[in-house]
């Protein structure tokens, strides 16, 4: 995860994206996406090396305050997860 953003759409805070960055040697595919221990499954395209991507996702049952701690777990098909905890 190369950075997180939290948005909204209307009065309701609940949009988030990530800018997911391959610094790997291989593509790799997003799964899914876990905020504060909800699953969000995601279907993207696979992220070629030394690329970026951006993932959006509509919060479900949850909205994000300001100043809170949010964490973020991104999760490959391959099993490979990344956590990370940001303010939002």
């Amino acid at each position: 995860m190369e950075a997180v953003y939290f948005g909204s759409t209307g009065p309701s805070n609940n949009i988030v994206t990530l800018y997911v960055r391959n610094v790997g040697t291989a593509p790799f595919t997003v799964a899914s996406v876990y905020e504060n221990s909800t699953l969000y499954q995601i279907s993207q395209s696979p992220i070629p090396v030394n690329q970026v991507q951006s993932i959006q996702i509509f919060l479900s049952g949850q909205t994000w305050a300001r100043g809170d701690l949010q964490t973020i777990r991104v999760a490959t098909i391959r099993g490979t997860t990344v956590t990370a905890t940001w303010v939002s």
